[in-house]
Parts: C-alpha cells; sequence; structure tokens
C-alpha cells in the first residue's frame, strides 16, 4: 500500500466508523428512546477505542513497510521523509493536530511561511503648522516576510509599531513676527492578513483592544499614543 493509499484507507475508515454510529444511535432512538443517551456514550467510547487501535496499526504500517514516514505530517522535520530535500520554495502539505490539511512554502532554513500568508507594513509622517490643516509629509507602504510556526500556528512579523511626536519653532520673515510652530507625527502600523479557512486566536498585546483592529481575515496593529513596541506573535486557528 502507498503511502497516499494508506492516507486515503484512514480518512474512509474514519467515516465509515462514524456512518456505522450513527445508524446505531438512530435506531436505538426508534426502539429504546430511554436509552439513548446511554447508547451515546458507549459509541463514543468504543469509537476512540478505535481510532486509537487504527492510529496503533498505522504506526506498525509506516514502521514496517513505509520507512518511518508519518501519515498526517504536522511539521516539515516529519514531512521530510515525504517530500525529501526541502529546498527553498517547496510547496508542501502539512495537517494540523486534528489532520486538517494546509499547504506551506519552505524558506530553505527550516522554517515555511502559510500559503496565503502576507503582511505590510505603512509609515506615515504628518505635519501641522500652528492651527493649519494637516499635511502629509511621507507616507511608505512595504511588504514584510511572514513565517509561520507549525509548532504552536502562530505567525511571525520582525516589525515595529509605534507612534513620535516632536515640535519646533520655523523662522519668522521680521524680527517681530511670530515664529510659527511645526506639529510633526510619525506613525507606523502593521497589517497581517491569513488565508480563508484560519481565524485569529486570542490576541495578548498593547493595554487594550484599540491597538489593534481584525477586519475578517486581516489584523492591524497600531499605537494609538506615543509608543513603540515589538509586533507580537500572532496566534490563529485553522477552522
Amino acid at each position: 500500500m502507498t503511502y497516499s493509499q494508506l492516507r486515503n484507507f484512514s480518512a474512509n475508515e474514519y467515516a465509515n466508523n462514524n456512518l456505522i454510529n450513527e445508524a446505531i444511535k438512530l435506531l436505538c432512538s426508534q426502539k429504546l428512546g430511554w436509552l439513548v443517551s446511554k447508547v451515546d456514550q458507549e459509541l463514543h467510547t468504543a469509537a476512540d477505542s478505535a481510532c486509537q487501535k487504527l492510529t496503533q496499526l498505522a504506526q506498525q504500517g509506516f514502521d514496517l513497510s513505509l520507512n518511518g514516514r508519518i501519515l498526517y505530517p504536522h511539521s516539515i522535520i516529519e514531512a521530510q521523509q515525504e517530500y525529501g530535500n526541502l529546498t527553498k520554495g517547496l510547496n508542501i502539505t502539512l495537517y494540523t493536530y486534528n489532520n486538517q490539511p494546509y499547504n506551506v512554502t519552505c524558506d530553505g532554513n527550516g522554517g515555511v511561511s502559510l500559503t496565503g500568508l502576507y503582511s505590510t507594513t505603512e509609515t506615515t509622517h504628518t505635519e501641522v503648522i500652528d492651527s493649519k490643516a494637516q499635511q502629509l509629509i511621507s507616507y511608505n507602504n512595504t511588504n514584510n516576510y511572514a513565517s509561520f510556526s507549525t509548532s504552536d500556528y502562530t505567525v511571525h512579523v520582525a516589525q515595529r509599531v509605534y507612534m513620535k511626536y516632536w515640535m519646533y519653532k520655523g523662522c519668522g520673515h521680521g524680527p517681530l513676527q511670530k515664529k510659527p510652530r511645526h506639529h510633526n507625527v510619525e506613525s507606523q502600523t502593521v497589517k497581517i492578513t491569513i488565508p480563508e479557512g484560519w481565524t485569529f486566536g486570542e490576541i495578548k498585546w498593547g493595554k487594550n483592544k484599540d491597538w489593534y483592529k481584525i477586519d475578517g481575515q486581516t489584523i492591524t496593529f497600531l499605537a494609538p499614543e506615543i509608543s513603540d513596541s515589538a509586533l507580537p506573535s500572532v496566534p490563529i486557528k485553522r477552522l
């Protein structure tokens, strides 16, 4: 049996067990309504035992006929037996701990990037002279490298989020003319967008939730006051 055939066999057996369990539960509910909850509990216990036995049998198959390869690789180390040399740019399929597939791209240094994951940094510098309208001095938008940890499902972006403020007096045109005050603000925000099929976990960063905003698949980290902080690790979950 090949590697992919064994994976499909495991998935089919799991699905068949579920169908049999549901059929038994339906029959019992029709004939023995007062025993449904008891039967349901016993079925769950039996199903868990069956899954454990299937896992043990599959592991024996890996050891005996698949040269140690792992049916559902959860990390690039476990995936090496299937994909070989994990060179930069190689796309591979990994699995969550409940065996849901997702695609990643190897960086060639032992890390991966989640397919569909990307990040940008926006830097803005504005100025207000006395009480006049705000002027945009500069704006810059750059792409970031976003890495993904397969051990704890966290996203990492090596960037900082900050807000800076400074003021200086300009030059007047005469000795009695009031010198204008230049108020400057420079801020940097970071956005991370995760692929469909994933959602954000609990974010622990900043003084309160005003320090980040979530809109669909995108989270924006910002500094609502004068500060300078490194971006936290961002936990995400597979749906």
